[in-house]
């Protein structure tokens, strides 16, 4: 546990019996991974312990080789480093440390060959070996905790006749001595140990086979069992206080399976701890949509510093994913679909500076490309599918300023294109597909301001497609994206107002209108979707957002549908987007060559889908129920109306029609008036604060 809230967990074993060389920190509530120029590299069975001064000291364990070591390492709070001190205990794994209350850390006992039964200082970057009167006997797979009294606890452990031990030991900085409590947890090796504000808490373990589900408490002298706590059978997990509770993650529960579930006690029982159901708040964040109807979100920054997690969105709800392998932590990456549910991302800004790597995403997983040609460094760059097998990469810093050249990604490496024409140096532009492979660029930020033009790149040379004047501050451009309904682009220019939304239509943006909540900002990412656009992230006046907004695009007069929330009229009439209720029996919306009108169905014919039938002898003309002579039975007029009556009842009267649907004749389609916008905004999620940094 770290002195500020926090904890810190590092390396242990992963699947495939693997030893991951990361580092991640618990706050509470979710886990941040950590970078760092250097690491101690992948390993277990190490011990570790935080300082009076607050760095975290590891020392020993099993690396990935299998081979026990002897270093020593140091994390200040923003970078490891190995330390060279003069004495070190030997080379030993299954080992355990603990802080004292000097604020030196004191290790005992560990595995190489033979248990240990030696006790070490460790203060003021050296190791001293101490030669108390009295000790524990030799043992390893043991744990080690400090106390609110002041002392050192030992718990456990595996003996040199194999045999495992269930004695309680402390330490009170000169002098170990073993206790003599009432009552005592069954002998166990590999358990949970921490302390409390008040207590110290102790969970799991095994024993010959058997891995244990219970709780205990030390009170200073005696152990007492925290009955119906209901822990989880868990062996080898890690445990810590933090946010005045303790919290349990990972383990084995003896099988090959192993854990990544976090557990919370309050002091009386244990319930699994939720996973985050949205991404944590960010900004340089990357977003791209993978075709098969999820977003992929990568990486970006918060205010501990740059963020490595992977989230997917399934149109619904966020999940965050779990591949085996990271790429590094960044911002100002970017990311763009290869085709159904793949994806690549390159560069960003890194810990160390701007990066140059690339990483595809495919079946959950990352995988670091090694291409025989790559751009340079760069950051604050965009990425752009063709819709068809390219992905161009546009804009973006390199070095100490911006830059204009262009590259494309076919798979397998990148090639840079020589083009006559570029968009101006602009940071962060948006690109998206555009029509028969080519693609979509505006935005960006750059000197002269926004980048208000529109760019084609044809996959040889980019063309100025839509002319407005070029750098200004007139709008800023938050989401650009293909839909089916087409290229979209939507620009903000007051949060407290409705976005604006056009359409690229025969190469120039057409307004949309729209209507919803506000809530776009700048710095949130987007990426279409099936629908129409998501954005995530970004911050206001200082306020990080962990904001989810669903801009969806509503169907057009005679486009197809299944129900009235899909269309832009709010009217879905006989399975196409209809531009009123079409009430009357004798109409209808899906006529050849009226497709999305409520016109009169043709002279003759009987009304169509589940409308109310004439009565007997009559058939449709005119748009109204009618003998064939062409003259009305008695009542006909009352029963049916004209279609245009009916149709104009629905503009003024539509609520009082909206739940009669036998009235006028009858239509088991009519509904009451919905929105009309052809858009609309949904999904405002929370807000966390942050402090503004500066890239």
């Amino acid at each position: 546990m770290l002195g500020d809230g926090q904890a810190l967990l590092q390396g242990g074993v992963a699947a495939r019996n693997t030893r991951p060389d990361d580092a991640w920190l618990w706050s509470g509530d979710h886990f941040r991974r950590l970078t760092s120029a250097r690491t101690p590299g992948g390993r277990n069975s190490a011990a570790i312990g935080t300082t009076g001064e607050g760095d975290v000291i590891l020392f020993g364990g099993t690396d990935d080789s299998r081979t026990i070591i002897d270093e020593t390492w140091r994390w200040d709070g923003t970078d490891w480093s190995r330390l060279s001190p003069a004495t070190h205990p030997s080379r030993r794994g299954s080992v355990a440390m603990a802080a004292e209350a000097g604020g030196s850390l004191v290790l005992f006992g560990g595995f190489f060959s033979v248990p240990f039964g030696d006790t070490w200082r460790f203060a003021d970057g050296s190791w001293t070996l101490l030669t108390p009167t009295a000790s524990p006997a030799a043992r390893s797979s043991h744990h080690m905790t400090a106390t609110p009294d002041g002392e050192v606890l030992l718990y456990g452990g595996l003996l040199a006749d194999r045999s495992v031990a269930a004695e309680t030991w402390t330490w009170d900085g000169t002098r170990w001595t073993e206790e003599t409590p009432t009552t005592s947890p069954p002998g166990r090796l590999c358990a949970a140990l921490t302390m409390g504000e008040t207590d110290v808490l102790l969970v799991g373990g095994e024993n010959d086979g058997a891995v244990f589900s219970d709780t205990w408490r030390w009170d200073g002298s005696d152990w007492e069992e925290v009955v119906g706590a209901g822990a989880p059978a868990v062996t080898c997990a890690s445990l810590t206080y933090v946010d005045g509770a303790f919290w349990l993650f990972g383990g084995s529960d003896g099988s090959d399976a192993l854990q990544n579930e976090v557990y919370r006690f309050d002091g009386t029982s244990w319930a699994r701890f939720p996973r985050p159901t949205v991404p944590p708040a960010r900004r340089g964040h990357a977003l791209a949509d993978l075709h098969d109807g999820t977003v992929l979100l990568f990486g970006g920054e918060d205010d501990d510093g740059l963020l490595a997690d992977t989230w997917l969105w399934d149109g619904e709800a966020w999940l965050e994913q779990e591949p085996a392998t990271d790429p590094p932590a960044r911002s100002l990456a970017a990311i763009a679909a290869t085709g159904a549910g793949t994806a690549v991302l390159f560069g960003g800004r890194g810990d160390g500076g701007r990066l140059r790597d690339t990483w595809t995403w495919a079946e959950g997983e990352w995988t670091q490309a090694s291409p025989e040609t790559s751009p340079p460094p760069r950051s604050d760059h965009a990425l752009g599918f063709d819709g068809e097998s390219r992905v161009v990469l546009s804009g973006g810093f390199e070095g100490a300023s911006g830059t204009t050249t262009t590259w494309v990604w076919d798979g397998t490496t990148w090639a840079e294109v020589s083009t006559e024409t570029a968009p101006p140096i602009m940071g962060s532009p948006l690109l998206a597909a555009g029509p028969e492979g080519t693609v979509v660029r505006t935005g960006g930020y750059g000197p002269g301001g926004t980048d208000r033009d529109t760019w084609v790149f044809d996959g040889s040379d980019w063309a100025r497609q839509v002319d407005e004047g070029g750098p200004g501050e007139t709008f800023l451009p938050v989401g650009l994206a293909a839909t089916p309904r087409g290229v979209l682009r939507v620009t903000v220019v007051d949060p407290d107002t409705a976005p604006s939304v056009e359409r690229l239509v025969d190469g120039s943006w057409a307004a949309v209108s729209s209507e919803g909540d506000a809530g776009l900002v700048p710095g949130a990412a987007s990426a279409g979707t099936g629908e129409g656009l998501l954005f995530f992230g970004g911050e206001e006046e200082d306020i990080g957002l962990q904001r989810t907004t669903l801009l969806r695009l509503r169907s057009v007069d005679g486009a197809t549908c299944a129900d009235d929330v899909e269309c832009a009229s709010g009217f879905c009439v006989d399975g196409l987007c209809c531009e009123s209720v079409c009430r009357g029996s004798c109409t209808a919306c899906d006529l050849e060559g009226s497709e999305g009108m409520c016109a009169p169905i043709p002279d003759g014919e009987s009304p169509r889908g589940e409308r109310d039938a004439c009565g007997a002898g009559e058939a449709c003309f005119d748009g109204v129920c009618a003998s064939a002579s062409g003259e009305d039975d008695a009542g006909a007029g009352e029963r049916d109306g004209s279609a245009a009556d009916l149709d104009a009842g629905a503009g003024s009267g539509a609520d009082a029609g909206a739940g009669d649907s036998g009235g006028g004749g009858g239509c088991g389609v009519a509904r009451g008036p919905r929105p009309r916008a052809p858009l609309v905004l949904a999904g405002l999620v929370g807000a966390l604060l942050f402090l503004r940094r500066r890239r």
